[in-house]
């Protein structure tokens, strides 16, 4: 009788790791690459690397020698707290996720996913660190060969920028890019300068606040930030409509009726236009908002209320620009020379050209819980960032619109790219939204603002049809 032969096993995820570290195995830097693993669980694969892979005897001994001593530390305990925290976090991520579903064979392909992927588990919370060198130094190369300079208050701010990445190459040697504080550094080295009133210690070493405060005010003024005002007779009419409804003065189809006959039809002037776009914003919240609040998940808080929100002030049917919720690759993934590719925006300001479809701007969404988290909150502000900086690349555009938005909290960002190896990303303006029909008069002293916004994305993100 012929002998039997068991079924050759297949490496598991862990192998791989190990052969590729082979030079420098370290426990801390297993247990937080395999985090998905329960704690007991990657205890034990860690000790199968020790026992099956390592052939050297000393070596073996060495490393468990030094597991040893570090379980036995209070750094030890600290460290597998946080690490169960961010364990049930990417869980809770992983559950919700509607591409990825709970059956046994995927939960393996995502475990190995881990090791294939560009993004691995580890970068959710630090950038890789070889990536972002290589990023740098070609940005650095880049930006060698810009023509002219960019100076405000007599400071070269592509110097300087350059000047801070190299710092950054720098502390690279020694630490990780972490989501939670370092934002700053992590867009540095995707050539992105983040450009707003709050600055990361390490900037101020290179940008001084007045530098980047005149950074600021030159590109408000020059987008034409704070220059439109809503009719006062015009805002009057909307207040009194809006009041009346909350009141039940007027039913809330009443309503609706009495603001679009505010709407001006066949108008070519810019305010105009801008200030209808308002109008049917307040009317579609009236139509869609209860009258009380609603504690909701992400997905309602897109459909019912920022989508009520933000749709009548950007979609344009006529010219064929649309708000999109499609949480899928964005149109231009090949420009992605920061691997984002696989991260995908919750939105899209996309305009159909010559039936090609141009990005021009992107959201990213959190309900309020995450309001304070700072790693989901700079992760999706990174994420909007490569974003912008692409679609701008790929389609010849001057400028890209980033929505960030936190429950009720929505901040505008406008990237241009001001040289080669240089984009700023200026916040526009944070507004917080209503989600209840009570809440609606506080956007009332808003309008001004919206409209800016609008004129910011008219102006400087929409394409010029002769480029495709």
């Amino acid at each position: 009788m012929p002998p039997l032969h068991q079924k050759k096993r297949s490496p598991t995820p862990e192998f791989f790791w190990a052969r590729q570290n082979d030079g420098k195995i370290d426990h801390i830097e297993f247990f937080n690459y395999f985090i998905h693993y329960s704690r007991k669980n990657v205890i034990s694969r860690y000790s199968n690397i020790l026992n099956i892979y390592l052939s050297d005897d000393n070596r073996r001994k060495l490393l468990a020698q030094k597991y040893k001593t570090w379980k036995s530390s209070k750094e030890s305990k600290i460290f597998w707290q946080e690490r169960e925290l961010k364990r049930q976090q990417l869980t809770q991520d992983f559950r919700s996720s509607s591409e990825i579903s709970t059956t046994a064979d995927n939960i393996a392909n995502f475990n190995i996913s881990f090791i294939n992927s560009t993004f691995t588990n580890k970068s959710l919370y630090v950038m890789d660190t070889s990536k972002a060198i290589e990023l740098i130094e070609s940005n650095i190369a880049s930006s060698a060969n810009n023509q002219g300079e960019y100076i405000i208050n007599d400071v070269d701010i592509l110097k300087q920028f350059n000047i801070f990445q190299q710092h950054i190459l720098g502390m690279l040697e020694t630490t990780s890019l972490k989501y939670t504080n370092h934002l700053d550094h992590a867009l540095a080295t995707a050539s992105v300068l983040m450009v707003r009133n709050s600055l990361h210690t390490d900037m101020e070493k290179f940008f001084h606040k007045n530098t980047i405060r005149a950074i600021m005010n030159d590109r408000l003024s020059n987008c034409g930030m704070f220059t439109h005002n809503f009719a006062a007779d015009l805002l009057m009419d909307v207040k009194v409509i809006i009041q009346d409804v909350i009141a039940q003065k007027i039913t809330s189809i009443r309503a609706a009726k009495l603001l679009l006959a505010l709407v001006k039809e066949d108008t070519n002037e810019e305010n105009d236009l801008y200030q209808n776009k308002v109008i049917l914003c307040f009317k579609r919240m009236i139509e869609e908002f209860p009258r009380e609040t609603l504690c909701v998940e992400e997905t309602e808080l897109i459909t019912r209320f920022i989508q009520s929100s933000l749709q009548p002030l950007f979609d344009d049917i006529d010219s064929e620009v649309y708000l999109r919720w499609t949480n899928t690759q964005t149109e231009e993934h090949r420009e992605d020379t920061v691997s984002c590719s696989d991260r995908r925006p919750d939105g899209c300001l996309t305009a159909v050209i010559k039936n090609k479809k141009i990005n021009l701007g992107f959201s990213e969404v959190k309900t309020t819980k995450y309001a304070k988290d700072s790693h989901k909150l700079n992760a999706d502000l990174y994420r909007l960032g490569v974003f912008s900086k692409n679609t701008i690349n790929a389609n010849h555009l001057a400028g890209a619109l980033s929505i960030q938005i936190t429950g009720t909290s929505i901040a505008f960002f406008l990237t241009e790219k001001k040289r080669e190896g240089l984009y700023l990303m200026t916040e526009l303006d944070v507004i917080k939204f209503p989600t209840t029909l009570k809440e609606i008069p506080q956007l009332l002293g808003y309008v001004d603002n919206l409209c800016d916004i609008l004129h910011v994305f008219h102006t400087k993100c929409w394409p010029h049809p002769g480029r495709f």
